[in-house]
């Protein structure tokens, strides 16, 4: 609130206009902070029912391609499965289709590496490093990493174990932010297999790694293999909530559905959840 200083003389009585133009700025200051005040609260209340209507949407746009998947009702194998009058849109990739980062061989991530415009020497490195991390073993490959490196370099040991998330390779020797973000829309944990299903592959990784796929106009979601859905709620003209969530539709009545994790952020309109990347040089 706005302060007024009166640096008069208090042994000096002040005369009743000075008196009563103090008091009259002071009024008008109150005024115009509770106007302001009012103002503001009016925008963050309107922003909050904004964010709370798009955060209900996704939702609802999650809950009903999952119903409808449940059902076995046949949805488009992959990409823009669902779009309501709203604006809204949800997009569907089986993790089948994807690069599982812990069964992986090292000449697939070389290739996706390789793929997306990391040197080659460093792509192959790159690959025998997330190789290292995952395995139990503390016997570096070739062109890897263990704890020897990681502890030269000064930065966290290599866990020795399965990695939990896809973000998780943040951590391996040499990986740059780039090099990781071009990546991630095409690496899942929830696959367990070491091949990629070329009928669940998303086009853009397809024309990376040069491989064929087999055109699935409908599928249903196959029981007990884990399906990546995106959805997405208009905040503004440019801007979009969008919700992601790890499923697995497990076939059994009392709980045909396991969600492994979801993340939610607000992002712009036309960015597409699979989109080709080069990453910067390292």
């Amino acid at each position: 609130m706005t302060r007024v200083s009166l640096n008069a003389n208090a042994t000096r009585p002040a005369s009743a206009l000075v008196m009563t133009t103090l008091a009259a700025t002071l009024l008008a200051s109150a005024a115009g902070v509770m106007l302001i005040d009012a103002r503001t609260a009016r925008g963050a209340s309107s922003e909050m029912i904004r964010l709370a209507q798009a955060d209900f949407a996704v939702e609802e746009l999650i809950s009903q391609v999952v119903v409808r998947l449940d059902a076995g009702e046949p949805l488009q194998a992959g990409g823009l499965v669902f779009e309501d009058a709203r604006g809204g849109r949800v997009f569907r990739q089986d993790a089948a289709g994807l690069v599982d980062v812990n069964r992986a061989p090292p000449e697939t991530l070389a290739r996706l590496f390789l793929a997306i415009g990391v040197e080659s020497a460093e792509a192959v490195a790159l690959a025998d490093r997330v190789a290292d991390w995952r395995d139990e073993d503390t016997l570096a490959r070739i062109n890897g990493a263990e704890a020897e490196e990681y502890a030269e370099a000064g930065v966290l040991l290599p866990a020795n174990r399965a990695f939990s998330t896809e973000g998780e390779l943040a951590l391996v020797l040499g990986m740059g932010a780039e090099t990781l973000h071009c990546v991630l829309p095409y690496l899942t944990i929830y696959s367990g297999q070491a091949d990629i299903d070329v009928a669940a592959a998303p086009p853009a990784l397809a024309q990376l790694l040069s491989i064929e796929t087999t055109t699935r106009t409908d599928a249903t979601a196959p029981i007990g293999r884990v399906i990546r859905l995106t959805a997405e709620a208009p905040l503004s003209g440019e801007a979009v909530m969008r919700r992601t969530i790890w499923l697995r539709l497990t076939g059994d009545a009392g709980a045909p559905v396991l969600v492994h994790r979801g993340e939610q952020s607000i992002g712009a309109r036309n960015a597409a959840p699979l989109e080709q990347c080069v990453a910067a040089p390292s």
